[in-house]
Parts: structure tokens; C-alpha cells; sequence
């Protein structure tokens, strides 16, 4: 009798198991789609902006807030010129398309400021999109806090190539670099510092939330505890 209720037990949390993870897999698939429809929901959109030494920036993302706090030489919020034209850098398979507007934050560097990027909610493999990140005698570097990869890069607004950008670990050097890095995994925030001074280079961010499990996976879990309550009430008896 005691191998019957053990296999019972057993039984029930297989089976809540395979259900959670079914329900799971079920909502990785919905909300984990590599590529939105519209390039417009990928990107942030910058929405105020306070240029400084220590300066922020503002924007959102549909629902949610994305912050900036660093150096900010300036930031283009609504309307100007658009940097990220012609679009050939920064297209590849993991994004819908180059920024759609003018958005961008410019920076110098040539100095020790931490600039961070937050997320208010997590980020699933967050993309930087950068436009002119040095020069062809005058490498610029960002010093990065995670480990990235370059999706893409080429000829852009200021000129460049398809080599313009490398990498040596967590750095990325720029010689008159446009392109698309992108960070594998689950993030709020991002943080690097740009350490050689150049006239200028810049940036924005994008991607989609980090996968949250559907409300069914939650009710599958209860039912699976609940089970195993009923079979432990049942040993007793």
C-alpha cells in the first residue's frame, strides 16, 4: 500500500510538473517572440532629457519607463536630424528595423562616469544601436558591465564600415563604428564607461520584456499541491 500512495504521489507531481511546464512554454512562445511587428515598438522612445555631466534621460518603451543617468553631451527627443539613416547597420534578424525617428543620446566620454541605463521592468536580450562610435585614427572604446555580441554594423550616417566595430571582451571599439550590439539575458539595467574622449558618438536602446508566466501556470501549480494534500490526508486514513 505504502509503493501504491508513493506512486500516486509521484504521479501527481509529474503531472503538475509537465502542466506547469507546459503552461510556461506555452507563454515563452507568446511573449518571447524574437521580433516585433513594428520597429516603432522596439525602440525607446526619449521623451525628456537633461544634457550635464551627471544627465538624464527619460523615455519609454510601450509600458515601460527607461532611464538614462550619465553624461549627456546632448539628446534629440522630438524631432531633428536622423542619425540612424541610412538604415543597412542596423538591420539584422533579432530587430524589426533601425530606430524609426531622431531619438538619440550623444555623448563625448574621456572620462570615469558610470552610465547607467535602468529598465523598470525586466528586459529580455536587450540592443544598443550606436552611430559614430570613433574615428578611423581615433578609436573610441565603451567599457561594458555585461558581455555582449555585435549583431550588426556597416556604413552609416558619418561613414564606417563592416569592420568599424570590434570587440575585446566586454569592450567595444568603435573607428567611426555604427551597428548593433546586443546583451544575452534577462536585464534592468545596463552600465558601461566611455573612457577616450571623441566629438561625438551616440546611442539608444531597445528590445521587448522579459517573459512572465501566464496566470494558468499558478492555477496548474495549485491544483498539483492541492493534489498532493488529498493523497497525504488519504495516507493518514
Amino acid at each position: 500500500m505504502n509503493i501504491r500512495i508513493f506512486q500516486n504521489t509521484f504521479g501527481l507531481i509529474g503531472l503538475a510538473g509537465a502542466l506547469i511546464s507546459g503552461s510556461a512554454n506555452a507563454a515563452m512562445t507568446v511573449l518571447d517572440d524574437p521580433v516585433p511587428a513594428e520597429p516603432s515598438s522596439f525602440w525607446v522612445d526619449w521623451t525628456s532629457a537633461t544634457a550635464g555631466a551627471a544627465g538624464t534621460v527619460t523615455g519609454t518603451l510601450g509600458a515601460l519607463t527607461v532611464t538614462y543617468a550619465g553624461e549627456v553631451r546632448s539628446a534629440q527627443t522630438d524631432g531633428g536630424t536622423n542619425y540612424w539613416n541610412p538604415a543597412t547597420p542596423y538591420l539584422n534578424s533579432s530587430v524589426p528595423g533601425a530606430p524609426p525617428a531622431s531619438d538619440i543620446i550623444t555623448l563625448i566620454g574621456g572620462n570615469s562616469t558610470t552610465n547607467i541605463i535602468t529598465f523598470s521592468a525586466p528586459m529580455l536580450n536587450p540592443v544598443m544601436a550606436i552611430v559614430s562610435l570613433g574615428q578611423s585614427g581615433q578609436p573610441v572604446s565603451y567599457l561594458f558591465d555585461q558581455p555582449f555580441t555585435i549583431l550588426s554594423q556597416g556604413t552609416g550616417y558619418w561613414g564606417g564600415g563592416s569592420t568599424s566595430l570590434s570587440q575585446s571582451g566586454t569592450t567595444l571599439i568603435g573607428r567611426e563604428g555604427h551597428g548593433v550590439i546586443q546583451f544575452t539575458g534577462t536585464f534592468t539595467t545596463l552600465s558601461w564607461t566611455a573612457p577616450n574622449a571623441e566629438n561625438w558618438h551616440g546611442f539608444t536602446v531597445g528590445g521587448l520584456m522579459a517573459p512572465v508566466p501566464e496566470p494558468e501556470t499558478w492555477t496548474m501549480l495549485g491544483l498539483g499541491l492541492a493534489g498532493l494534500g488529498l493523497m497525504a490526508r488519504r495516507r493518514k486514513v
